[in-house]
């Protein structure tokens, strides 16, 4: 054994934010892109909060395929004055690298279940030409009006298999 090799030859370093969910103010957690997401209540590394996220470290996706699955957590949901929950809104949207709006999902009222709340949702990007785009995930709690969102870069691949069929816009 040679001692005098380092253990550490290619050490980088980085700054580390970590966000505080304990304010008042209505936050987002971080976007987890996955590759799929199904319901398991089994405590095993990727589950959270009920259900088995398969991450998506590379965040990519294959034109005219599949969906994009996302997690994450909205935090600091508040009451009404008269203690209502009333609801919170999500809209998701998918932007290009000119920051426009190429594909818009929509916005969805959903029940609080408390004061934070879990996100799961499948978006079909299959209508999407190869290129570098960001999911934008946006919420909007309707008792304080507060707005929040978050963006995650990803990419769309263009298909092996429809680019050696000859198929446009791949």
């Amino acid at each position: 054994i040679d001692y005098n090799i380092p253990l550490f030859t290619n050490l980088k370093k980085a700054q580390l934010f970590i966000p505080d969910f304990k304010t008042d103010s209505l936050q987002l957690s971080d976007i987890q892109l996955a590759l799929d997401l199904k319901e398991d209540t089994t405590e095993v590394k990727f589950n959270k909060s009920g259900m088995k996220v398969f991450p998506n470290p590379r965040r990519e996706y294959i034109a005219k395929q599949g969906l994009l699955y996302l997690y994450a957590e909205v935090y600091n949901l508040r009451f009404d004055s008269e203690g209502n929950k009333k609801g919170y809104s999500l809209s998701f949207s998918v932007l290009d690298s000119n920051s426009s709006n190429p594909k818009d999902y929509g916005s969805m009222i959903h029940t609080k279940p408390g004061n934070t709340s879990v996100v799961v949702s499948a978006l079909n990007v299959g209508s999407l030409l190869p290129g570098n785009y960001f999911l934008q995930v946006s919420a909007k709690d309707l008792a304080s009006g507060e707005e929040t969102k978050k963006t995650k870069p990803f990419q769309v691949l263009a298909s092996p298999m429809l680019e050696a069929a000859g198929e446009p816009g791949t």
